[in-house]
């Protein structure tokens, strides 16, 4: 007698790939020729992995306006049953958020950022009910000012650390688990100086993209090429999966950028893949 499958563990939402992605925003990478087949087959590759480690995928529409769309993170901050819309740094990206509502408004309440407020998800990084927060070239004052009248009432409090030569925070810091991160050189002090009894794993320059990892039901999620920190995550316990997604880092993404993730499930109109 066949087992029936393990029930899904949350909601990982993602979007499809535009065939405009090679037009995506850059800020500090020079552009380079995107291969669209690649950039789709490592996106199918990372939803696989998704679904793999227990979560239940529902995949948005990509839509060609928007070429960053599918860095959905950047959209939303979730904060329990409240869903926080942010508005984007870039002002183009502006409208991402609305398929990205739509889908969320069947199980969270919904909250809009307003200007002058400018927050991108991907700024920040929650840990429990701490959230560290990136003010960077993406996000303002007045949007990390708007996400403390959200958060703190509900019993998260704010940690601001400041990004500079980077796209945004979780570029350079995220968490392994455990009381784990891992951080690139540049960000390392300001981590350290926020979490001093905290474990920290510090990257050389040449490894920094590794410092957005994400970690799945205690599985870490990792860039493929960089055996260093992979070695350092492993020696603290951690298993591990590397995925290629070299056609992201052209546009200056990363693991955590192409998904939302939710701890429970829920229900969505979207596709599941």
């Amino acid at each position: 007698m066949d087992r029936p499958p393990s029930q899904p563990k949350g909601v990982a939402i993602v979007r499809e790939i535009a065939d405009t992605y090679a037009d995506c925003t850059l800020t500090y990478k020079l552009r380079e020729a995107i291969n669209l087949e690649r950039v789709r087959m490592q996106h199918r590759t990372y939803v696989r992995a998704l679904q793999d480690l227990g979560l239940r995928v529902v995949t948005l529409p990509a839509d060609p306006r928007y070429p960053d769309g599918c860095f959905v993170e950047d959209t939303v901050v979730l904060l329990g049953d409240l869903a926080m819309i942010t508005r984007m740094g870039v002002p183009t990206r502006n409208g991402e958020q609305e398929a990205v509502g739509r889908c969320l408004a069947r199980s969270k309440q919904l909250v809009f950022m307003t200007a002058p407020a400018q927050l991108e998800g991907g700024d920040v990084l929650k840990i429990g009910t701490h959230l560290l927060v990136g003010a960077s070239g993406r996000t303002n004052r007045a949007g990390i000012d708007f996400l403390q009248t959200i958060a703190c009432p509900r019993g998260y409090r704010i940690s601001v650390l400041e990004v500079s030569g980077t796209l945004h925070l979780k570029t350079a810091v995220t968490y392994v688990g455990r009381e784990t991160l891992i951080a690139s050189r540049a960000l390392a002090p300001q981590v350290r100086m926020t979490l001093p009894e905290w474990d920290l794993i510090e990257l050389s320059d040449e490894c920094a993209p590794a410092a957005n990892v994400l970690n799945v039901h205690g599985t870490v999620l990792i860039p493929l090429g960089f055996p260093v920190a992979v070695r350092e995550i492993a020696r603290r316990g951690f298993p591990l999966k590397e995925l290629e997604i070299s056609e992201f880092h052209k546009g200056e993404a990363g693991l955590t950028c192409l998904s939302i993730i939710e701890e429970e499930t829920s229900p969505a109109n979207s596709e599941e893949r």
